[in-house]
């Protein structure tokens, strides 16, 4: 079905679960490389992976994200195309019992070695969250100043891990709301800022109403969100 709208889709998987579609995907069969058997989107693969929280209470905000960054380095995504955001204030927390370490799961390798960040402490926000994801350097502040620099055959995916709430998502020291969001990803549309987007949100209850994003549907009418909390494995080994 022919669309001019690029595709988007969101996942949110704990402790709310959505997956959606913004629009269709206006890729072509002329917009494919042929690789044999495979067809492989023309365009670059860009990453951006935020924890949005601070405090040795929310370790694994830090520590999922270390751990999707190790994901796409080992998948074969060059860390040239990946932009971290986190406070950095876990690893190295004196409640830490392995310092300089993080772990995402028991008797899993260590996901902070070798892990580079780009936005650390008072440099995560929600201003330069949206204006990396757009593309604005010119409007960023801290951090080392990258930002996404994509065009419209590119891939975007987004890892966002935090607490949250109604129509909002939280920051260390600020939060970021639906409408900001909403504004954001319009723009990226409306600027042809990508081909396909994905954006993966593990947020509580960010997306309680349907529409945080125009052409946005929930993956299941009736399960609005869960919680969930395993105290009882929550203990690495510290290989």
């Amino acid at each position: 079905m022919a669309n001019d709208r690029p595709t988007i889709s969101m996942n949110v998987p704990f402790p709310t679960a959505y997956s959606s579609e913004f629009g269709v995907s206006n890729e072509s069969e002329s917009d494919l490389q042929d690789d044999g058997l495979l067809k492989i989107p023309k365009g670059n693969l860009h990453a951006l992976l935020v924890a949005g929280s601070n405090g040795w209470w929310n370790y694994r905000h830090q520590a999922d994200t270390a751990h999707a960054f190790q994901l796409l380095k080992k998948n074969g995504l060059p860390e040239d195309n990946i932009i971290v955001m986190m406070y950095d204030d876990i690893a190295n927390d004196p409640d830490n019992p392995f310092p300089g370490k993080l772990f995402n799961r028991p008797h899993g390798p260590d996901v902070y070695a070798g892990l580079k960040i780009d936005y650390k402490g008072d440099s995560v926000t929600p201003g330069n969250f949206l204006n990396v994801l757009q593309g604005n350097a010119q409007n960023v502040t801290g951090g080392n100043g990258r930002v996404i620099s994509s065009t419209s055959n590119d891939r975007i995916f987004v890892y966002f891990t935090d607490h949250g709430g109604e129509g909002l998502i939280a920051f260390p020291d600020d939060i970021l709301t639906k409408e900001d969001l909403n504004t954001a990803l319009q723009n990226m549309h409306e600027d042809k800022r990508y081909d396909q987007l994905v954006f993966y949100l593990e947020s509580k209850r960010m997306i309680e109403e349907r529409n945080v994003v125009e052409d946005l549907k929930c993956h299941n009418d009736v399960v609005k969100a869960f919680d969930s909390i395993c105290v009882d494995v929550n203990k690495v080994t510290g290989f």
